[in-house]
C-alpha cells in the first residue's frame, strides 16, 4: 500500500477562496472611486469560480461528508457573488446610496468569514484523512514485515539443522575411514617389528 498523495483539494480550495476575496477588494476599489477597472476580479470570479469547485468535488468524490460540507461552501459563494453583483448593479443605476448602504449592512462580510470557515474546516478533515491513511501505510507495512520475518525463521532453522546434520554425516563418512587407514599402516607396522624380531632370534 503505497502513502496517500499530497492533497489537491487543499490547493483548489484556497484558489476559490482568494477568487472571492479578490472579487470584494476590486469590489469595494469600484464603489469607492467608480472605475470599473476594479470590477475586473469580481468579472475573473464569476467566469472561473466554478471550476475549481468542480475540481474539489472530484477529488472528495469517495467522501461524503466533505462533499456536504462543499456543497455548503458553493452556496457561500454563490451568495458572495451575488451580493458583490447586486451592489454593483445599485450602483450603475445610479442608487450608489443603497449600493454603499448594503457594504454597511455587513452581510457581504459574514458571507466572507462563513467561506474562511467553512475552507478551514475542509482543509482540516482532509490532512486528518490523510494522516489516518499514512497511519494505516505504516501499520500494514509493519504487519507485512513482521509477517515476512515470522515465515522466513523456520525456513532459517530448518536450513540450518540440514547443514548441521549434513556436516556431521560427512564427519561420519570421514573419520572411520580415515581411522581405518590409521590403524592399517599400525598393523602392518606391529606385524614387520614381529617379523623382524623373530628373524633376529637365534
Amino acid at each position: 500500500m503505497r502513502a496517500a498523495p499530497p492533497s489537491r483539494s487543499k490547493s483548489q480550495l484556497h484558489e476559490t477562496l482568494s477568487l472571492l476575496k479578490d472579487a470584494e477588494t476590486g469590489h469595494r476599489g469600484y464603489l469607492l472611486l467608480g472605475d470599473e477597472s476594479y470590477l475586473e476580479p469580481y468579472q475573473a470570479a464569476v467566469g472561473t469560480i466554478d471550476r475549481p469547485l468542480e475540481a474539489v468535488g472530484t477529488a472528495l468524490a469517495d467522501d461524503p461528508q466533505q462533499l456536504r460540507t462543499l456543497a455548503t461552501f458553493r452556496l457561500i459563494a454563490n451568495d458572495k457573488i451575488e451580493e458583490l453583483g447586486t451592489t454593483i448593479e445599485r450602483y450603475q443605476s445610479g442608487h450608489i446610496d443603497e449600493a454603499v448602504a448594503v457594504v454597511h449592512g455587513g452581510a457581504g462580510k459574514g458571507l466572507m468569514d462563513r467561506a474562511r470557515e467553512t475552507v478551514t474546516r475542509m482543509v482540516e478533515a482532509e490532512q486528518a484523512r490523510v494522516a489516518a491513511l499514512d497511519a494505516r501505510v505504516a501499520q500494514s507495512g509493519a504487519r507485512l514485515k513482521a509477517g515476512i520475518v515470522a515465515t522466513a525463521l523456520p525456513f532459517a532453522t530448518f536450513a540450518a539443522f540440514a547443514m548441521f546434520n549434513a556436516y556431521w554425516q560427512v564427519i561420519g563418512l570421514v573419520l572411520p575411514a580415515k581411522c581405518a587407514r590409521s590403524w592399517t599402516r599400525q598393523g602392518l607396522v606391529n606385524r614387520a617389528l614381529t617379523i623382524g624380531a623373530r628373524q633376529a632370534d637365534p
